[in-house]
């Protein structure tokens, strides 16, 4: 290298190494200052803080070591508290304690050591666990802090305008509630100038929810939840607005907005919830456990939006005003065991508790809803209004597969049910006070319209007698069920039937529900060992009618041909009654 090559690096590089120099004197110049202060003031300042900390506590501190130090904190000091052990509040008395954790740090300006003003600005918590418990007289564990400390005349002030918690296990039990909340906190961070009347208060969180649960019901199990919130306080309205809000629980988002405020009669609600674009199979794991048992064994896929308003005051004897619009768009629900599809679902809805925010004011509606299975297309409408009586108002048309609806569906006491069902149905009116105490229809909402069987076969259970070939026409028309031609088979007796039938699928699918039949029917050939069946009597001789007990009978009957074991007659004709599992034969001809 030539000499004016080297010349020319020592001009450039002269100005760097005095910055150097410079740097490194301001950092040694700096360390011996807070090693100076750590010296002069280091047990002073401990002693004096934790004096002026319990000071401000409502309950018995254990610590095991204090420092002061200024490294972790840079630019700012702070005093760190190691195994730190904060009791119960009183009253409430239990094994534990309110807070535990590994380390505590408080933090301040370290220039306010030589001012001789310490004001904590903010609190670091690591590792450890936070409890918060209530039991079932009332009692709660968390009044730890005192109200109206007069601390003008001291010199260490708290003023914190910073919260944050590191590898924390939150406990939150509350008996009284029945609410309870485990989760783990991997960070969490609120801040904001909360001594103030008015500021912006920023929440921040990453956190494992292992249980949320009221009651019997768990709302959350085993799920990652992260919360991130801005909000503008004013404390002296009790007025916390959302600037912006947001809670992802899995996979599943929802923003949060609107305010509420804190009043001391309740809570006056103003609060709009937002989820666009979720994911159907995202939002369904979220269901409480005893709900999500049921969709264990199906899986779905398509895109679910819901929007919702909470408004007005809420207190124990009030409730809020709730609006919720949702919906679902090209959606799909396929039932694993059995490859069993429900496709091209869409639909839109609301639920509202209405103008008096009751359940006699709540309604439910879905409008447009329409699915496909390999029957065919199913679309309609539905009301559901005043949940105390329960009224309905729906209007829908559907071409059915009947082995497939069963296999997508539990059926009931319906076993091995097959062939097809076209519904052009329009429902309405109440579907509360079905029945009266003996099992009979005393309400039933108004129907029009009708059901189309064709092919029909089924089982009930408890029932060894199979059902085959049923076609018929049901109309409804206001309370009448008209059932026309139907036809079928009961084990190998055929029959055909025109009549009235009430309840005819409340008995199919219940086990406490009567049939009432009023019918003129027909049959060339009835079997009647099939009908019947021996009893446990040691008497070969008796038999009984296997007959539903909850069978309520009035028949016209004509029987071209009846065997029974070496029994045979024709031309039979007559009237046939049967209630209370009494069995009435009137007018009745034969020939033998």
């Amino acid at each position: 290298m030539s000499n004016e090559l080297q010349g020319r690096l020592k001009r450039y590089l002269r100005p760097f190494a005095k910055l150097l120099a410079y740097l490194f004197a301001a950092f040694v110049l700096i360390n011996t200052i807070m090693w100076a202060v750590l010296l002069i003031y280091n047990e002073d300042v401990k002693k004096y803080f934790v004096a002026r900390l319990n000071q401000q506590l409502n309950t018995r501190l254990e610590i095991d070591n204090v420092d002061l130090g200024f490294w972790k904190t840079f630019p700012d000091a702070s005093i760190e508290l190691t195994n730190v052990r904060m009791h119960h509040g009183k009253p409430y008395e239990a094994a534990g304690y309110f807070l535990r954790a590994e380390h505590v740090l408080f933090t301040f300006g370290w220039l306010d050591f030589l001012k001789g003003e310490y004001t904590a600005k903010a609190i670091l918590i690591e590792n450890g666990d936070l409890n918060i418990l209530s039991d079932k007289s009332g009692k709660i564990n968390y009044d730890v802090i005192k109200k109206n400390v007069n601390d003008e005349a001291e010199t260490f002030h708290f003023e914190i305008e910073r919260l944050a918690l590191r590898n924390i296990e939150l406990n939150i039990s509350l008996e009284k509630e029945d609410f309870f909340w485990k989760s783990s906190i991997a960070k969490a961070e609120a801040s904001g100038a909360f001594e103030s009347a008015e500021y912006d208060l920023s929440i921040d969180s990453e956190l494992f929810t292992q249980n949320l649960s009221t009651g019997s019901v768990k709302w959350i199990d085993e799920k990652a939840c992260e919360i991130a919130c801005r909000l503008k306080v004013n404390r002296e309205s009790g007025d916390y607005s959302f600037s912006e809000g947001k809670v992802r629980i899995a996979q599943t988002t929802i923003g949060l907005g609107g305010r509420i405020i804190i009043l001391d009669e309740g809570v006056e609600m103003g609060l709009k919830l937002e989820g666009e674009d979720l994911d159907i199979a995202s939002f369904i794991s979220l269901l409480p456990e005893e709900y999500s048992k049921y969709t264990n064994d199906y899986e779905s896929s398509g895109r679910f939006y819901a929007h919702a308003d909470i408004k007005g005051l809420w207190t124990e004897a009030l409730n809020p005003g709730v609006k919720i619009e949702f919906g679902i768009t090209d959606g799909s629900v396929n039932y694993k065991p059995e490859d069993v599809q429900i496709s091209e679902v869409n639909l839109n809805g609301e639920f509202s508790n209405g103008q008096r925010k009751s359940m006699k004011t709540s309604f439910l509606k879905l409008k447009d809803f329409r699915f496909k299975m390999k029957g065919g297309l199913s679309e309609g409408n539905l009301l559901l209004s005043d949940f105390d009586e329960m009224l309905i108002d729906s209007r829908f048309k559907s071409d059915l597969d009947l082995a497939e609806v069963s296999t997508f569906f539990a059926s009931g006491n319906l076993q091995e049910l097959a062939g097809k069902a076209r519904l052009n149905m329009k429902i309405s009116g109440a579907l509360g006070g079905f029945l009266n105490k003996e099992g009979f229809v005393k309400q039933r909402p108004d129907a029009e319209g009708s059901i189309e069987l064709t092919g029909v076969s089924f089982k009930i259970a408890g029932d060894t007698l199979g059902y085959r070939q049923l076609n018929s026409r049901i109309r409804f028309n206001r309370q009448d069920v008209l059932i026309e031609q139907l036809s079928g088979y009961a084990g190998k007796t055929d029959f055909k039937a025109d009549g009235r039938f009430e309840n005819f699928f409340g008995y199919l699918l219940s086990n406490d529900q009567a049939l009432g039949v009023s019918a003129h029917v027909q049959s060339k050939d009835v079997f009647l060992d099939e009908l019947v069946s021996k009893t446990n009597s040691s008497d070969e001789g008796q038999y009984n009618l296997k007959l539903s007990p909850r069978l309520v009978l009035n028949l016209n009957v004509r029987i071209e041909k009846l065997k029974f074991r070496r029994f045979a007659a024709q031309g039979i004709s007559g009237k046939i009654d049967l209630r209370g599992r009494i069995l009435k034969a009137n007018q009745v001809r034969f020939r033998t």
